[in-house]
């Protein structure tokens, strides 16, 4: 390719230089051309000048000294020749010659007499013919010398021109060259390409241009991996570089601070966090190279913000501060969960304190001898056994609760509800036997896959629950459903306060602390229903009025109408 490039440029070049010396001889052939002309008018003008009729060999003589080349002829009316300054001599007529026909014109022909191609041009004077001629190898000598020497010179630019093509041609594949190796190392091609063929070349090009392509297109993908990656994880993540411009965050990042990704890359993190708790730690990571972490909250969550100083090279912009990473974690849950703790073990304390305070004291009274009548003794007897019954109620609530929220794989089988319902109901006859309150049954029979104790801690609680909150004389109704697979327990007791209701299912939480401790409640009852729906995916709908009654449905299958 490169051998037919300087042979198409060495061509063009020989082409327009052939070309240009043509044009040059036509331009200077017409040019000397017309000079001539003038010169043999002139000629025939200082002809005329001397000649005066009678100095015919004078006239001959001095114009043939002043140019060697030059003929001059005097022709009388007849066509002969009187005097001629060459020494040829002349005997035909000359009246048929074309410049003498055509006097003042000139007239290009070949002459017999000399042997040549001559240039002619007459006039007539003082009753004679005067004719001017000049050889016309005087006029082509100077086009001649023009085509030899132009032909030399055209030959040397030429040579000069391939020598030029040739050295310009190869330093300009040179950096070409360089540059596709360059890149043919880069995309992990090692060879190297030592010619000038500029068809090779543009196929070598082509073929990093390919590999350019596919580690575009591989880097793209891994990009989109690691997009995809990054805003799957349930974590957040900021990357501060070290020009405090934000250079990566993800999805969940974003969320919190309600940015889409697009509108903070390359800003300053100003933009996106405006909280100054948070902007001291970013600050102490940067200068101080400190990890730090604290909690922010947000649209009712707590988050977890960790701040650690980085110092990469694609964190760099050539600042000399450090870059920040921000990891950060939904703990919002992890810090319900402590603060349930704490005031579940804060309410234990308080509710075991309560009924052991009261025993030791009933007891330490006996002991001591300041009850002394046998009717008080009794009666002190009878509230410490209530006391202990209610701490160990308590107890027992608790170990259950404990269960249900350990990790251990309970048993699970088929178990019929209405089974359940009966044992439930049968285990509670005697309250309801005491507080004098009526029973309607209205079951259907179904199945559950279940714990049989879950199932039966479930129920009893909500059949508990409505005889202790409900008033004496009062009534109770059960309901189950196979079709739907719901049951529900109804009761004519005090009721929930609609703002209450809510809470109702928190631990140790009573409307009423003086009226629960009074009736044997413990306040973990409604937390153990809960639990257990938790547990198994079930709904549960509470639906009260103060001094009205309550009922609670639970609804065992995920259905969409069914509201918690």
């Amino acid at each position: 390719m490169k051998k037919r490039f300087i042979i198409f440029n060495t061509i063009f070049v020989f082409i327009a230089l052939l070309l240009l010396l043509f044009a040059n001889s036509y331009i200077v052939s017409n040019i000397n051309k017309q000079n001539t002309e003038e010169e043999i008018q002139n000629y025939l003008h200082v002809a005329e000048e001397i000649f005066d009729g009678t100095n015919a060999t004078k006239t001959t003589s001095i114009l043939h000294k002043a140019d060697a080349d030059l003929r001059i002829t005097i022709i009388d009316l007849q066509g002969n020749v009187i005097a001629d300054s060459s020494s040829v001599q002349e005997f035909e007529s000359h009246l048929t010659r074309p410049e003498i026909l055509k006097l003042g014109t000139i007239s290009y022909r070949y002459s017999t007499t000399l042997g040549m191609k001559m240039m002619y041009l007459a006039s007539y004077d003082d009753g004679y013919y005067l004719r001017v001629a000049i050889p016309q190898t005087t006029i082509n000598a100077t086009v001649k010398n023009l085509v030899i020497y132009g032909s030399i010179v055209l030959l040397v630019i030429l040579a000069l021109s391939l020598i030029f093509i040739f050295k310009s041609t190869k330093n300009m594949f040179k950096p070409l060259k360089n540059q596709i190796n360059k890149l043919e190392k880069i995309v992990g091609k090692d060879s190297e390409y030592a010619g000038e063929d500029i068809e090779v070349l543009s196929n070598q090009i082509d073929e990093v241009n390919s590999l350019i392509n596919a580690k575009i297109e591989t880097i793209q993908n891994d990009k989109d991996k690691i997009t995809f990656v990054l805003n799957s994880i349930n974590q957040g993540l900021i990357v501060i570089g070290d020009a405090q411009k934000v250079i990566m965050i993800n999805s969940f990042a974003s969320n919190i601070f309600k940015f889409d990704e697009q509108e903070i890359i390359d800003k300053p993190y100003i933009y996106l966090i405006r909280d100054l708790g948070l902007r001291n730690q970013i600050e102490q990571a940067m200068n101080k190279m400190i990890f730090s972490s604290m909690d922010y909250k947000v649209d009712g969550k707590t988050y977890l913000f960790n701040f650690n100083s980085i110092n990469y090279g694609w964190s760099s912009t050539g600042h000399k501060q450090n870059g920040v990473a921000i990891l950060i974690l939904d703990v919002t849950e992890a810090r319900n969960i402590a603060t349930m703790k704490r005031e579940f073990f804060a309410n234990a304390s308080h509710e075991l304190k309560s009924p052991l305070t009261s025993i030791i004291g009933y007891q330490q009274m006996i002991q001591q001898g300041i009850i002394t009548d046998e009717k008080e003794i009794k009666d002190a007897t009878s509230r410490t056994i209530k006391e202990a019954t209610r701490m160990n109620k308590i107890i027992i609530d608790m170990l259950e609760l404990s269960k249900l929220e350990s990790s251990n794989k309970k048993a699970v089988e088929k178990v019929n509800i209405k089974n359940i319902i009966d044992e439930s109901v049968e285990a509670s006859s005697k309250e309801m036997l005491d507080k004098k309150i009526s029973l309607e049954l209205l079951l259907e029979d179904f199945e559950l896959l279940v714990n049989k104790e879950d199932a039966y801690n479930l129920i009893h609680n909500l059949v508990d629950n409505a005889i202790k909150y409900n008033v004496k004389g009062g009534s109770i109704k059960i309901v189950s459903n196979s079709k739907n697979k719901e049951l529900s327990v109804e009761d004519t007791g005090i009721g929930i306060d609609k703002n209450n209701q809510n809470r109702i299912f928190e631990r140790f939480y009573r409307v009423d602390q003086g009226k629960d401790k009074e009736i044997g409640g413990t306040g973990l009852g409604l937390s153990i229903v809960k639990h257990i729906c938790s547990t198994y995916n079930y709904k549960i709908r509470v639906e009260s009025e103060l001094n009205k009654g309550s009922k609670f449905t639970i609804f065992f299958e995920n259905n969409e109408d069914n509201k918690e």
